[in-house]
């Protein structure tokens, strides 16, 4: 009895559940019940194309080998083209069948590869597939460069913050909105991860995101509104891949210049991460030392009386000039920092924010394109003479950028109150212990000039004059005994 192996294969299993093959192998196996030969082991490329010549299928490979094991003598499929869809691939069962004399059955018919008609019968079969196969790809881009030309989305799969229809999936898209904003502030992808987990919001494939996941979604030109179109000219003599950049018709999430900033910002090698001592304090390195102006920083120290053996103290870093209590000493600057953002109102709120995202997109895309020039500027070998005047205007765009962000720092730290809220008569509400560490320092470091601790005699108990304030706005001390926030702002 001659022993068949069973062959079953489909390009694409939308739903996963593998219910086209199991139709493919009951229709074979009743036709080898009918011819009177055995049915061997069952090999299934699930999903798996064979448009491709080059394409792995390592089911099929596997029963090739046991083939020339001598496992079994014929190969059945539901039809030829399961199994070949390229002439070059019918070449090689041909080769393979002249050694021992392969049998290839189908639903529709048997072929005999040791006879010329059976050869002829099959090659004319590798043809039709391979030109339907041309064909439907000239279909396809046809249609992909008509979807193109119109913006039209052309998704396989959903992509994160829209349908596949191209509509706004809104949950998705505030998310993607609120990580915009932590890139072009300073926080790392990281913290990113952390945060969109925090609040189980997952991938489309229902996930946990990683780094590498969340970056191809923020530097996708997707959120933008965008599509970027790939092709090949020619230029000077040398064939070139160009990217051109053009507006698709589904809604933005984020702004094209935001984008921009944001792909900036994750493409420069020099993007650093904040890196903080062993004990991440709030103000560590942002004190200085009334006595010698040194840098003061967190530490952990001994004490002699009561009942707790150690503290965390502020001690100056170079002669332990000051030492102040590390609890009493964040509260205070945290409480002067809220009360010199309390007066901002919520319309400003709304229209800085705006301002403020533009402002950081555009700061990411000067260093760029900064770092791009002294590329090209190498390249063609300048002195560095000429470097002078291009540098000076550089860094005046970053300082005027600088000079602007610094004024508008106090709207990244408040949001509008909610519905809610806003019956309870608060216009504003702080997000301060929503925060990370880092940007909290990068809060205080925007609004103060400097922060000096002060020399005092030994048992002197902490007081909120022993923390001199210098307004970044105004460059005169700020000076507070009992401070509280406005009626309408809520911590």
């Amino acid at each position: 009895m001659t022993k068949s192996a069973l062959y079953l294969r489909i390009s694409k299993d939308k739903t996963g559940e593998g219910l086209a093959v199991e139709r493919q192998e009951a229709l074979i196996r009743k036709m080898l019940k009918e011819k009177g030969w055995e049915a061997g082991r069952v090999y299934t490329d699930n999903s798996v194309s064979a448009t491709s010549a080059k394409a792995v299928r390592p089911a099929y490979e596997q029963m090739l080998s046991d083939w020339e094991a001598g496992e079994f003598e014929a190969i059945s499929a539901y039809d030829l083209d399961r199994i070949y869809r390229h002439p070059i691939q019918l070449e090689e069962l041909i080769d393979l069948s002249e050694k021992r004399g392969l049998l290839l059955a189908t639903c529709g018919g048997d072929a005999d590869l040791l006879t010329d008609n059976g050869r002829l019968f099959a090659r004319i079969k590798a043809s039709v597939a391979k030109a339907e196969t041309e064909r439907r790809s000239a279909r396809q881009k046809a249609a992909f460069a008509q979807s193109r030309e119109k913006g039209k989305p052309h998704w396989s799969k959903r992509p994160f913050g829209y349908e596949t229809d191209g509509s706004i999936v809104e949950r998705e898209a505030n998310a993607v909105k609120t990580m915009a904003g932590m890139l072009l502030e300073g926080q790392s992808m990281a913290e990113c991860v952390r945060w969109i987990n925090s609040v189980d919001i997952t991938s489309t494939l229902g996930k946990p995101w990683q780094n590498t996941t969340l970056h191809r979604v923020m530097t996708s030109p997707r959120v933008a509104g965008l599509r970027i179109y790939k092709s090949k000219k020619i230029v000077d003599g040398e064939e070139v891949e160009v990217s051109e950049e053009m507006e698709g018709s589904w809604e933005a999430i984020i702004e094209p210049d935001t984008w921009r900033g944001i792909r900036a910002i994750l493409k420069d090698p020099k993007r650093a991460v904040t890196k903080l001592n062993s004990r991440d304090t709030l103000l560590s390195g942002l004190l200085t030392c009334s006595v010698c102006g040194g840098k003061c920083y967190g530490t952990r120290t001994a004490k002699a009386r009561g009942n707790r053996k150690e503290m965390w103290v502020y001690r100056c870093s170079e002669s332990a000039h000051v030492a102040k209590t590390m609890g009493r000493t964040d509260n205070w600057v945290v409480l002067m920092t809220l009360r010199e953002l309390g007066s901002v109102s919520s319309e400003e709120v709304e229209t800085d924010k705006a301002e403020l995202e533009r402002l950081r997109a555009a700061r990411a895309l000067e260093t760029q394109s900064w770092a791009e020039w002294l590329e090209e500027a190498g390249e063609e070998g300048l002195r560095p003479s000429e470097y002078r005047i291009p540098r000076g205007k550089h860094e005046a765009r970053l300082t005027e950028l600088d000079r602007k962000l610094t004024e508008m720092q106090t709207v990244s730290l408040v949001r509008v109150a909610t519905e809610s809220e806003a019956e309870e008569g608060i216009e504003m509400v702080f997000q301060w212990e929503e925060m990370s560490l880092a940007r909290r320092r990068r809060i205080i470091q925007s609004i103060w000039q400097s922060i000096t601790l002060v020399r005092t005699a030994r048992g002197v108990r902490w007081s909120p004059e022993h923390v001199k304030l210098i307004s970044r706005a105004t460059g005169k001390e700020v000076k507070g005994e009992l401070v509280s926030l406005p009626d309408n702002v809520h911590p």
